[in-house]
Parts: structure tokens; C-alpha cells; sequence
């Protein structure tokens, strides 16, 4: 690995940690204040605490000398990555939210979530790339371990909010496509803060479309977690999966090292909140982990070795 990969490895570990924390916090704020309400005012704040960071990096930048002013097709493609990468946050964040607020776990929300690793060699499938076989067998271990994990001992039913969960999943998976798509050549910096104005705007259309607008006192009683999510998940670590991305020569490096937030909520739920698994959702658990892990791997890097 070179210096390049590990810069961006450890941008993405960083930020895969903070994530698995903040399924807590917002498992927290799910009992109190509706989705859209949340990813609304979260994203609004990571905006916001980038916007800083922006001034003082373009005025060191003036100050070196090493400032360009960019061109039209350069903001262009910076508004327009920022507005794709925006809109797939926006609902991917929604339906993880929804499906807290509905009763998913934050360790069972994790490992749903990190069912992108799976959805994103199948669309790209759908978009005529090719992918290994052992991705078949791989879909086959995911399936099996989400059976386990959201179908209960006492009857084939998944409940709505493991529904919900899953379709973040897919939604995440394209918001990932999306980062590689435009992170590598425009400012990571910008592309995370105009796509969290974005997620935040097209959120508070649905809060008051949907949820009756804002309530400033429910707010105010999980501030707490609002800021972790706002600033923390939003303004740093989803700043820091763009800036991963564009480092990390490997997609399927990247991808690996975020799934591991699925581990990290699981063990922070467990931690925080005594939100203890059954054997049988652990066996589900395990089963989708070797999933996520077995689509990582390129096995025709043996065949060119013999």
C-alpha cells in the first residue's frame, strides 16, 4: 500500500468509527423528533461547520499563492456533483432514520446498512460492468444472514423497519457511486458542504410537507445528539469518506473499511444502550459480515499467480 492509500484509509476509518457511534445518537434522537426533522437540521449543521473550514482553506491557499479562481465548468461540476451526491444522501439518511424511529436497532441498523457493499457490484452490474462470480455466492450469504437477522424465530414476516433499512442500503449504494463519480476531480471540501445544503433543503421540504413543519422544543431535547450527528457525521466524517475516496486508489478497499461501521454500531448499541442480539440475529449478523467481506476480494488475483 502506498502513501497515497493508506492517507485515504485512514480517512475512511475515521470516518466508518464516527459513523457507528451515531447510530446511537441517532437512535437517541429517533424517539423524540420525526426523520426528515432530524436530516434536515443534521445536515443544515454540517454545512454550516464547513463553511469555516472553507474561508480559512481557500484564504491560506490566496495567501501561498496557490489560489485559482475556478472556471464556469468547474463550479458547474461542482454544483452538480454536490446536487446528485446531495439528493441520494438525503433519502439514503431519510429511510435509515425512518427505520430507527420505527424500532431497528442501532447494531441491526448497521449491518442492514452495510448491505451497500453488496448493492453496489449489483448496479453496477445493472450498468454493464463486470463483476466476479463469487459475488452470486456472496448475494447468497447476505440473504441468508438478513433472513436470520430480520425475520423472526416465529414466522416468515420482515418487520417495516428492517424494509425501511434496507432500501438505505440501496440508497447509500448509489450516494457511494456518486462520491467516486465527482470527488476525484473537484474540492471534497465543497462537494461535502453543497451536498449537505442540498440533503438539508430537500429535507425540510419533506418536514413540512409530511411531518407538520419544525418543533424548536423537541429539538432542544436531543441537542445533544443532533450536534454529534450534525457535526460529527455530517460536517466531519462524511467529509472525510469523500476525501477517502479520492485518495483510496481501490473502491473495494474503500467499501470494506466503511462497512465496518456495521461493527462499530453494533458494539456501541450493545455499550450505550444494552441493546443486546439474539444468538439467532448474531448467526445473521456473521452471515452477511463473511458476505461483506468475501465481496471484497479479488480471486483472479489468484489465477495470476500460478
Amino acid at each position: 500500500m502506498n502513501l497515497k492509500d493508506l492517507k485515504g484509509s485512514l480517512f475512511l476509518l475515521i470516518a466508518t468509527i464516527i459513523w457507528g457511534c451515531t447510530f446511537v445518537a441517532q437512535d437517541i434522537a429517533a424517539e423524540v423528533i420525526s426523520p426528515f426533522e432530524f436530516q434536515a437540521v443534521r445536515t443544515l449543521i454540517g454545512a454550516v461547520v464547513l463553511v469555516p473550514v472553507i474561508l480559512v482553506m481557500d484564504g491560506l491557499k490566496k495567501k501561498k499563492g496557490e489560489y485559482t479562481a475556478p472556471t464556469k465548468a468547474e463550479k458547474k461540476f461542482l454544483y452538480v456533483g454536490g446536487a446528485v451526491c446531495g439528493f441520494f444522501h438525503c433519502i439514503a439518511a431519510c429511510l435509515q432514520q425512518w427505520g430507527l424511529s420505527l424500532g431497528t436497532d442501532p447494531g441491526k441498523s448497521g449491518f442492514i446498512t452495510a448491505m451497500y457493499i453488496i448493492f453496489v457490484p449489483i448496479i453496477g452490474l445493472l450498468l454493464k460492468k463486470k463483476i466476479q462470480p463469487h459475488i452470486y455466492g456472496c448475494i447468497v450469504f447476505a440473504v441468508a444472514g438478513l433472513y436470520l437477522l430480520c425475520v423472526g424465530s416465529e414466522g416468515f414476516s420482515v418487520a417495516l423497519s428492517d424494509a425501511v433499512t434496507l432500501l438505505c442500503a440501496v440508497a447509500f449504494a448509489f450516494h457511494i457511486l456518486s462520491v467516486d463519480r465527482f470527488a476525484d476531480k473537484t474540492d471534497c471540501v465543497k462537494l461535502s458542504c453543497v451536498q449537505f445544503v442540498v440533503s438539508g433543503l430537500i429535507a425540510c421540504v419533506f418536514t413540512l410537507a409530511f411531518e407538520g413543519g419544525f418543533h424548536p422544543e423537541l429539538i432542544a431535547q436531543v441537542i445533544g445528539p443532533i450536534l454529534f450527528a450534525g457535526v460529527l457525521s455530517c460536517g466531519i466524517a462524511y467529509t472525510f469518506q469523500v476525501i477517502g475516496q479520492k485518495f483510496s486508489s481501490s473502491s473495494t478497499v474503500a467499501s470494506l473499511i466503511m462497512s465496518f461501521e456495521s461493527v462499530v454500531a453494533t458494539i456501541a448499541g450493545a455499550v450505550v444502550l444494552n441493546q443486546m442480539m439474539s444468538g439467532r440475529e448474531l448467526v445473521g449478523c456473521a452471515l452477511m459480515f463473511v458476505a461483506i467481506i468475501l465481496s471484497q476480494i479479488d480471486f483472479n488475483i489468484f489465477k495470476r499467480n500460478k
